[in-house]
């Protein structure tokens, strides 16, 4: 059994260690050298990790006692068990059984999901979310769920009240570093500011102590139906998710939209949780509210808090695969030397989200009767066709290509009856308080 004071400094090695993705992590444990280590961590985090542990070089036998210690606390490790299992290090016995329940190649074993955050109001003339999350603030009994925390939240209140948009610029394309970091002065645009008090309500974004998700509500004139936006390909917990609300929903349809792009950067509100999710649902004009809109985003968020609640309960969910539509372009109005468009979107194109475009099909029809067809080499299927609000973006419509996603079997990482009692429950300030001190320290 390790020490007290061992414990808390291995705690913030857990951090820095967690914080890498699968790739970064895929080297040998076998000699956990100086030089090694270099490999997972990175220079910066490897002297971090001297600072905080006072030793001048990292052995085997120093990681053996953070990754004892990282086992006892329960933390969770998104490290292939064939990798670990490698290492020469002497695990205790206690220690090695819990690794072996930790690790799966196939499994993914996720934290339970404690604090939810259910935004509407981004954009002030998307009612559907207003309207549900002004109601779920005067009686939320409906998105209680047990063992869970769920807030909702009105993002852009002043936008809210005058029924528009936004007041300054788009909140739902602040939440990037460089406007999260900006300083405060008085010609600063309303939504930045507002991006600055949600971050530190909700987040600091990419942080462990971020809420680990939010639904974000959004309406688009665009044909879309009940649309689930995922960010990130890669979280297994999110598609599992998705997957959960498709069967739920189903026969109706229920597209899954990926934003993740190269060279496309939303910086989206929802972006500050560790599970972000938006849900778009249309058609309905600004400033509007719909009866069925509004019931199939209440339907969505239902059948998302249940299955947070489903998981967090302790069952496995199978591996997975959904479908899904994966941005690959902007498509803008044709225009003329003035910046005036000279086209509009073609009849047999409207209200056709989703649907397939080939090559040579319509899909700008001009003043004067003239079609422009779609030249493409493969079929897409376009989206946010003739969204109101991208009239100001220059975006007639969104080319997507369907692809699938598979996710591996998600479970919740539990503690196991015999190691409960090591698990150490301390105040944040507390740890990071011995971190600092334990640090001061160090020679």
């Amino acid at each position: 059994m390790l020490v007290h004071n061992t414990v808390i400094t291995d705690y913030i090695v857990v951090s820095i260690l967690t914080q890498k993705n699968e790739n970064s992590l895929n080297v040998s444990f076998s000699f956990m050298t100086t030089n090694s280590l270099e490999l997972v961590l990175g220079n910066q985090e490897l002297n971090i990790l001297r600072k905080l542990t006072c030793f001048k070089g990292i052995k085997e036998a120093s990681m053996a006692l953070v990754l004892n210690s990282c086992l006892e606390m329960h933390c969770i490790f998104s490290i292939k068990a064939l990798l670990l299992r490698q290492t020469s290090c002497k695990l205790n016995e206690q220690s090695l059984k819990q690794l072996n329940r930790m690790t799966s190649c196939y499994v993914v074993h996720e934290a339970p999901v404690r604090r939810v955050a259910i935004f509407g109001g981004t954009h002030g003339n998307e009612l559907s979310g207003v309207f549900l999350v002004k109601h779920w603030q005067e009686n939320g009994a409906e998105i209680q769920r047990t063992g869970l925390e769920v807030r909702p939240f009105i993002t852009n209140p002043s936008a809210v009240k005058k029924c528009t948009r936004y007041i300054d610029c788009d909140l739902n394309r602040v939440f990037d570093p460089d406007n999260l970091g900006r300083q405060i002065t008085e010609d600063i645009p309303y939504e930045v500011r507002r991006a600055q008090e949600i971050n530190h309500i909700f987040g600091p974004k990419n942080s462990n102590d971020a809420y680990d998700l939010i639904f974000d509500l959004h309406n688009t004139t665009s044909n879309m139906g009940g649309t689930l936006i995922l960010e990130n390909s890669r979280n297994n917990f999110t598609i599992q998710m998705f997957h959960y609300i498709k069967n739920a929903l189903a026969p109706e349809c229920c597209p899954v939209f990926l934003t993740e792009h190269p060279n496309l950067k939303y910086a989206t509100t929802r972006s500050i949780a560790k599970h972000p999710v938006g849900v778009e649902v249309g058609p309905q004009p600004q400033g509007v509210l719909r009866a069925d809109i509004l019931d199939k985003m209440r339907k969505i968020i239902k059948h998302g808090l249940d299955f947070v609640h489903i998981f967090n309960e302790g069952k496995e969910f199978p591996p997975c695969t959904i479908e899904i539509y994966k941005i690959m372009e902007k498509v803008d109005y044709p225009r003329n030397k003035n910046g005036e468009i000279t086209a509009v979107i073609h009849p047999s194109l409207q209200d056709q989200d989703w649907q397939p475009l080939n090559n040579g099909e319509p899909i700008f029809l001009t003043i004067d009767g003239e079609t422009i067809n779609y030249e493409g080499d493969s079929t897409v299927y376009p989206t946010f066709v003739n969204e109101a609000a991208y009239y100001e973006k220059k975006q007639a419509f969104v080319k997507t290509v369907k692809v699938k996603l598979t996710a591996k079997v998600a479970k919740p990482f539990l503690p196991d009856p015999d190691t409960s009692s090591l698990i150490l429950k301390a105040p944040k300030t507390a740890v990071k308080n011995a971190a600092l001190n334990k640090a001061d320290s160090c020679p």
